[in-house]
């Protein structure tokens, strides 16, 4: 079984999420400490999740694997420029999260990417409400935590 460099990024990632808990455990108040707590579980399980199908998939293909191949019929170019436009759509959410808080930034940016990638209207508002009120049920109802409310806030 020979692992691969995608493998080694996951296992980076998973002692991040712990040592990221583990630092956590000294904030000096308990929301902060939640929140870390709580994403850095959310890197751990999906990390060890990721990492488990890499194992898996491999075993069961059989042959050998190469990070160079590409899907078919995708050249290099066109993997190049969607992981751009994948990372300034990231990058979007981050700028507006900062700038209007989660709680404006969440619902713009699941109905405008399921808009832009030709989600009908029903469906897209249906999935944004529900985001939106999964995200502040669990986070500012259930865990009694404050969302980050942006530098621009609204009375």
């Amino acid at each position: 079984m020979r692992i691969r460099p995608s493998s080694y990024f996951l296992i980076f990632l998973i002692i991040v999420g712990v040592v990221f808990i583990v630092l956590s455990l000294g904030f000096p108040t308990l929301e902060s400490k939640l929140i870390s707590i709580t994403v850095g579980l959310a890197v751990i399980i999906l990390g060890i999740i990721q990492l488990l199908r890499e194992i898996l998939v491999k075993e069961k293909a059989g042959g050998p694997e190469t990070e160079e191949q590409l899907p078919q019929g995708v050249e290099a170019g066109t993997i190049l420029r969607r992981s751009g436009i994948l990372a300034a759509w990231v990058g979007g959410l981050v700028v507006t999260i900062y700038l209007l808080g989660f709680l404006v930034a969440i619902p713009l940016f699941v109905l405008s990417y399921l808009k832009l990638h030709d989600t009908k209207w029903l469906a897209a508002i249906v999935t944004t409400a529900l985001t939106t009120a999964i995200v502040y049920g669990l986070i500012e109802v259930l865990l009694e935590l404050k969302l980050w409310r942006g530098l621009i806030s609204f009375p």
